[in-house]
């Protein structure tokens, strides 16, 4: 027996659901990045690039080490992400570690959330793709019930 298409679907959405949250942060950092942050209470957090992770991370429920927090000035390169995040911070940070340098000086910049937010704009469509083919099948599993109840009337 496969998968039930209705808890498929349902995860699915799920994830667009957290998707365009990520993306409507990003969008809100990149807006502060061309305007001005507006946000300076929590400075580390709010302006650095680890920050935007971290939070990243909590919005798709994906784990740092425990008590590892990565603008904590610890060595970049043993940081350990899982789920949607560590292919963020792949992304981001190995395909250039000598730019970046400690995670405490990795600063938000215009440029690498531009490049943040059209990836998770690409997620998102891919998602979009994902729930359609979902909702199909569950349709067509909802048309062969139907069809069965009728059957058994007979």
């Amino acid at each position: 027996m496969g998968i039930n298409p209705t808890i498929s679907l349902a995860i699915v959405r799920s994830r667009i659901d957290q998707q365009q949250q990520v993306i409507a942060l990003l969008e809100q950092r990149l807006q502060e990045a061309i305007l001005g942050g507006t946000n300076t209470s929590v400075v580390d957090r709010d302006q650095t690039l680890p920050g935007l992770i971290e939070e990243i991370a909590g919005i798709y429920g994906d784990n740092l080490v425990p008590g590892f927090s990565l603008g904590n000035g610890k060595d970049i390169n043993t940081v350990k992400l899982t789920g949607l995040t560590n292919a963020i911070w792949k992304g981001v940070f190995q395909f250039d570690p000598i730019t970046y340098g400690t995670a405490d000086t990795m600063v938000l910049e215009q440029d690498g959330l531009r490049q943040l937010l059209y990836q998770a704009r690409s997620l998102l469509g891919e998602l979009r793709v994902e729930e359609q083919h979902w909702n199909g099948e569950t349709n067509e599993e909802k048309s062969r019930r139907k069809e069965l109840g009728d059957l058994s009337k007979v």
